[in-house]
């Protein structure tokens, strides 16, 4: 019997959580699935070597969604060439997955040839990222649900949010995978008598950005040691980085005794290896691969109590501020020598492996994939519409531009 052929539009070809869920997929279903990835680059040059692939297509594809407030120009007629490229290359295809939130056109063809689609959503998008989209937001939330057989998500906290448009009943939970494996393995730390909290180390390993939270720990550390308390040591780790908030931490980091700041290339595992306590301070975690590899690894987790995070560190599996009192940080921080004394971590190094392991997630896709409707899908906009967007958006905001600049000026003569 042949194989199911399945084409995946990945995110990119870094080693973020969205391309490491795809990389375990891929390599837990390879014997029964042939797997092949578009990656949304030119770039040839993919940074996650994934076993059991066929095939990988680099073709430029930009976002339907941006940054800032201003939206990258593209180049419309390459734009048509790379889609048809993909056209070409989807007719081979039994199934379709996209596993980004921020590229649609795999979902588009999908329903242009009325094969099955899978889109894999793993980020909000609006709140944790701030993205702007072309359609606005409820409207692509809208496309994502026309173009797809099945939504796919990675916590009930993004189903509950995605269900404000898209039928529940249509959503499937698709846990990520973590490497079991490496974070099992690092030996989890006894504490058989009190610790100072000076002899303790937190670490953060996420973007440097200010939605990830790094900035409000040295806030709270910086206000126990103007009280006179002894500290904790800091690590902060950042795969990448926003430049300005970074020189904002570096600039509050010269009040604080013991932290240690460095963007570039992470291994989250001699980190948390180095560590008493891990950090997660994310405003609204879609999943928190972070914590999970923190748990796995029988290290105590200090969480807000915002987004997945707080499903997670539920049942004592760790420990919750209120993201929105710096106060609740700082006793927290301040109380660390007994919560590690009282911490049990062989309870949330269980949780994880009976619920984050690659058994798991490739059970769960099969069953999805088994099941899959062949109902014919329809879209409210074409690939043409979207393509077109990209000017109507830039044409718009070089107006918004042009008013603030007369403005400014304005203001200027009247001073």
């Amino acid at each position: 019997m042949n194989k199911l052929k399945i084409l995946a539009l990945s995110h990119s070809s870094a080693n973020g959580g969205a391309e490491l869920a795809l990389k375990s997929l891929i390599e837990s279903t390879s014997g029964m699935i042939d797997w092949s990835i578009i990656y949304p680059s030119a770039n040839r040059e993919a940074s996650l070597k994934i076993n059991g692939l066929s095939q990988a297509y680099y073709i430029a594809l930009p976002w339907w969604c941006y940054e800032g407030y201003e939206i990258p120009s593209v180049n419309k007629n390459k734009l048509k060439h790379n889609i048809e490229a993909v056209r070409k290359i989807a007719k081979e295809y039994d199934i379709f997955l996209t596993n980004t939130l921020t590229i649609p056109w795999l979902a588009y063809i999908s329903t242009e040839l009325q094969k099955p689609h899978l889109w894999y959503v793993h980020e909000y998008g609006n709140i944790d990222h701030k993205l702007k989209f072309l359609l606005d937001y409820e409207p692509s939330l809208t496309e994502i649900n026309n173009t797809s057989t099945k939504v796919l998500t990675i916590s009930n906290n993004m189903k509950k949010h995605l269900s404000s448009v898209i039928p529940p009943e249509k959503i499937s939970i698709i846990h990520q995978a973590i490497d079991l494996e490496t974070y099992t393995n690092i030996p989890i730390k006894r504490y058989k008598k009190s610790i100072e909290i000076d002899d303790i180390t937190i670490s953060t390993i996420a973007a440097l950005r200010p939605s990830k939270g790094q900035h409000i720990l040295i806030e709270a550390v910086h206000n126990l040691q103007k009280r006179g308390s002894n500290t904790p040591k800091i690590i902060i780790r950042g795969p990448n980085a926003d430049s300005q908030y970074v020189d904002h931490l570096l600039k509050l980091s010269r009040l604080v005794k013991g932290v240690d700041i460095k963007v570039g290339f992470v291994d989250p595992a001699q980190i948390i290896l180095a560590s008493d306590v891990v950090f997660v301070g994310s405003e609204n975690e879609a999943l928190g691969r972070g914590t999970l590899e923190a748990l796995a690894s029988g290290r105590l987790v200090l969480g807000s109590d915002t987004g997945a995070t707080s499903a997670l560190l539920a049942a004592g599996r760790g420990i919750l501020f209120d993201i929105n009192n710096l106060v609740s940080l700082e006793k927290s921080i301040s109380i660390l020598p007994k919560t590690l004394l009282l911490n049990k971590p062989e309870i949330a190094r269980k949780f994880v492996i009976d619920t984050y392991s690659t058994f798991a997630q490739k059970n769960d896709f099969m069953d999805i994939i088994e099941n899959l409707s062949t109902k014919s899908r329809a879209t409210i906009v074409t690939i043409q519409d979207l393509v077109d967007k990209y000017d109507e958006v830039n044409n718009s905001q070089i107006i918004k531009n042009k008013i603030i600049q007369i403005a400014s000026k304005s203001l200027k003569y009247i001073k």
